[in-house]
């Protein structure tokens, strides 16, 4: 679990003091990902769309990200993911932001995309949580991080055909009725079929939340397997 606003402000604070920031890009001093890196980020103008099924009910959700999942975008998905670089989900949120218009106005509770407890457990944090408490400091919106749970387990997605990402996906999240009619965005580090996303926003759904977007640093280009 990721500690308090304040308190990770400070933990940030303190280790900025004792490790200043260099850029992941290029090295320069000053921050963790500069200006200018981040300029040469190529953006994504359109949402990738996936389906979602509860019942007999589908619907087409948009997902936006800030980039495919290559070059600076992708070291920084990793270095926050395996390398523990905490301090890179506020910059990276802070682009996420950007990415999604004016949806953010249509939001009522930000959502990240859990990682089962065992996962977590062995990682320490959740990247999505941390991502998306950068984007709630951004959108003045509470984030609700209790009302989504991973119940199972899954296997790893990289290597699964697209059909067997939605199976391992299937049954895997259990959403609390205390979310019935809030507008929900989910938040997730990377999407590439959208199946773990598509999975979570069914599970909403079923339990009365109205998720209308979900948001990710990056995404899957043609021919990238993540």
């Amino acid at each position: 679990m990721a500690p308090p606003p304040r308190l990770a402000r400070l933990r940030d604070w303190l280790l900025d003091l004792l490790y200043p920031p260099h850029c992941l890009g290029c090295g320069a001093g000053g921050a963790w990902l500069c200006h200018a890196c981040l300029s040469s980020v190529a953006r994504l103008d359109d949402p990738q769309v996936v389906s979602v099924h509860v019942g007999e009910r589908t619907w087409l959700l948009p997902v936006y990200s800030v980039s495919l999942h290559q070059g600076l975008a992708r070291r920084a998905v990793h270095a926050l993911k395996y390398e523990g670089k905490r301090v890179l989900a506020e910059p990276m949120a802070a682009e996420m932001v950007g990415c999604l218009g004016s949806t953010a106005a249509k939001v009522d509770w930000v959502i990240p995309v859990p990682l089962h407890r065992s996962r977590q457990r062995e990682r320490g944090f959740n990247q999505a949580e941390l991502l998306a408490r950068g984007l709630t400091a951004h959108l003045r919106l509470p984030l609700v991080g209790d009302c989504l749970v991973r119940v199972r387990d899954t296997s790893p997605q990289v290597g699964l055909s697209v059909a067997e990402r939605k199976g391992n996906m299937e049954g895997a999240f259990r959403a609390h009725a205390r979310m019935r009619e809030q507008a929900l965005l989910l938040v997730d580090d990377v999407c590439t079929t959208g199946a773990t996303i598509a999975a979570c926003a069914a599970a909403a759904a079923a339990a009365g939340g109205v998720p209308v977007a979900a948001v990710t640093f990056t995404r899957a280009g043609p021919g990238m397997d993540i």
